[in-house]
């Protein structure tokens, strides 16, 4: 698995795909945009599958602040692949 992690690390086309595939799935209301329920629900899924304590709410804001660079107030998929690239590092790092 770490091989497919880092082919996906290295080739911009394939995160970007693999990015793509995961925002749809947050996506649920399928606005274009990742609301804080979302990704809520999705750091909430995250930390089960990493055996962690869920986020607060204050959490989820500072990720979704951290995240959200044009300060919409959503996460649009540019400013989502940077968390999809992050915990496929930290995937590696496990």
């Amino acid at each position: 698995m770490s091989n497919a992690i880092k082919k996906i690390l290295k080739e911009p086309d394939l995160l970007q795909q693999v990015t793509k595939r995961c925002f749809d799935s947050v996506d649920t209301d399928k606005s274009g945009r990742i609301e804080t329920k979302e990704l809520k629900d999705i750091l909430i899924q995250i930390s089960m599958d990493f055996k962690a304590e869920p986020p607060t709410d204050e959490e989820v804001k500072g990720v979704l602040d951290q995240l959200d660079t044009d300060h919409s107030g959503t996460v649009e998929l540019k400013e989502f692949e940077v968390l999809i690239a992050d915990l496929l590092k930290a995937m590696l790092d496990q």
